[in-house]
């Protein structure tokens, strides 16, 4: 179906082949609506998920549990932020298979890489930037393969495991960070990223 960008351009060729004159005059803005008309088209999309595509054709957020795996922990304000490679999601009754990534902020410490996570989140799909220089969120997740942002109300809705027997690195990482967090006082932010790479009590 043709959007309004579609019949501006459209309007613009009509003008210039009416008069050549009038085209010089008519380049500058169809140039300027094509590049809107690119920019809609590269709006992140979500992959052929069933939870992903749940979430972007809801007007409102999605209330669902979802089962995945840790990735990118990292302290966050009163929590942590972390992606989790989702795996299943349940909305009503019955658990359904998904494969999405999600950007989730939740009420609990930072869990170690590789743990397995369950929690009652609430799902938005990412937010594109609204202002010209502001920071596009939404593109900037979609670079990542990031589909979907998320928060939990409570640290009872979050239940986590530990990660496999393997994860030793990860677990240590998650202890060093624990106690960097506790010692470091005002200064643990830059601590964290210095150190372990970990943005998250950075002020932006």
């Amino acid at each position: 179906e043709a959007g309004p960008l579609t019949g501006l351009l459209a309007a613009g060729a009509g003008v210039a082949a009416w008069n050549r004159r009038a085209a010089l005059w008519a380049l500058p803005f169809m140039a300027f609506a094509a590049g809107l008309s690119w920019g809609a088209f590269r709006l992140p999309s979500p992959a052929n998920d069933p939870l992903a595509n749940l979430v972007w054709q809801s007007e409102a957020p999605v209330f669902a549990w979802v089962r995945g795996t840790v990735a990118d922990p990292e302290p966050w304000e009163d929590g942590c932020r972390l992606t989790l490679r989702a795996h299943e999601f349940r909305t009503e009754e019955d658990w359904k298979a998904c494969g999405c990534a999600i950007r989730a902020y939740l009420p609990i410490p930072p869990p170690a890489g590789g743990a397995r996570l369950e929690a009652s989140l609430r799902l938005t799909r990412p937010s594109p930037r609204t202002n010209p220089g502001q920071f596009d969120m939404a593109a900037y997740l979609a670079r990542r393969g990031i589909q979907l942002t998320a928060s939990c109300k409570s640290d009872a809705l979050a239940r986590c495991e530990a990660p496999p027997a393997g994860a030793f690195l990860s677990r240590y990482r998650r202890a060093l960070e624990s106690r960097l967090t506790e010692d470091s006082g005002t200064g643990r932010g830059a601590i964290l990223a210095l150190l372990l790479g970990k943005r998250g009590l950075i002020e932006e």
